[in-house]
């Protein structure tokens, strides 16, 4: 996958030092969203992230070009950026077979819309949760972001 062809020619694919060196830096309407490299990964054996640097209207063309190799892509959150609570919740299957995965997510939503009710006064219910799904046959993985009414985080330390 080449993302740098017949495309939008802002997208800069980096590696993790060059990452490291201007996420804090980049303009404001850009973001940075990590992928895992698939040629490394059958080479290494697990996963090597690559870095994207491009607008969301950017990222849109290349998602619907290369769908099946932007399905594990995600936002990378600036340090010290305002943020929804999010999980991202993992178990290997066959080494916990007696999980309910789905039962686990539907718990963990209930509890937490609970104790936001209870400790911060936050409404919140099933519908305010994006439960993303990047499940595969040997791994349970849900990404749970509450996008909840009037009300964020002040940075990823505060979640």
């Amino acid at each position: 996958m080449n993302f740098l062809t017949g495309g939008p020619k802002t997208v800069q694919k980096l590696d993790s030092i060059t990452y490291q060196l201007i996420v804090q830096s980049y303009p404001e309407g850009v973001h940075v969203f990590a992928l895992e490299n698939e040629n490394e990964k059958k080479d290494a054996g697990h996963g090597q992230r690559i870095y994207l640097v491009t607008t969301y209207t950017e990222l849109w063309f290349y998602y619907q070009k290369y769908r099946k190799s932007l399905m594990h892509c995600y936002e990378i959150i600036p340090e010290g950026s305002v943020c929804h609570l999010y999980f991202d919740l993992e178990f290997i299957k066959q080494a916990n077979s007696e999980c309910d995965g789905k039962q686990i997510v539907s718990k963990l939503i209930q509890y937490v819309c609970q104790k936001l009710e209870e400790i911060y006064k936050v409404n919140c219910s099933v519908k305010d949760v994006l439960n993303l799904d990047s499940s595969t046959h040997q791994k349970f993985s849900r990404h749970l972001i509450f996008h909840l009414p009037n009300a964020a985080f002040k940075n990823n330390m505060h979640v």
